[in-house]
């Protein structure tokens, strides 16, 4: 990961790191298909679910401010009543 990383070029600077840090929380794993020019990894065998998905997202959100939901809901663009529901839904 550490040289496939060092060897790209990052011609879109810190906003395409960003989102290559937060595609890889989200999923919780890096591969190699994140970086545009990069060889598309194969992929796995257990893809997410959109639902899965949905969850690891919002959790990383509220895990990035600390728990604060009302935070969490403004950064995902949600009201803090759906989030909550959400979070009640998968016992969070």
């Amino acid at each position: 990961m550490h040289a496939m990383m060092a060897d790209y070029d990052w011609p879109g600077n810190i906003r395409e790191l960003k989102n290559v840090v937060e595609r890889s929380l989200i999923l919780g794993e890096f591969r190699g298909d994140f970086l545009p020019t990069a060889k598309a990894a194969p992929a796995a065998a257990n893809d997410l679910s959109l639902d899965e998905l949905e969850k690891r997202h919002i959790l990383g959100v509220l895990a990035a401010t600390r728990g604060n939901k009302s935070e969490a809901a403004r950064r995902l663009g949600l009201s803090r009543k759906t989030l909550e529901r959400r979070c009640a839904a998968w016992g969070v």
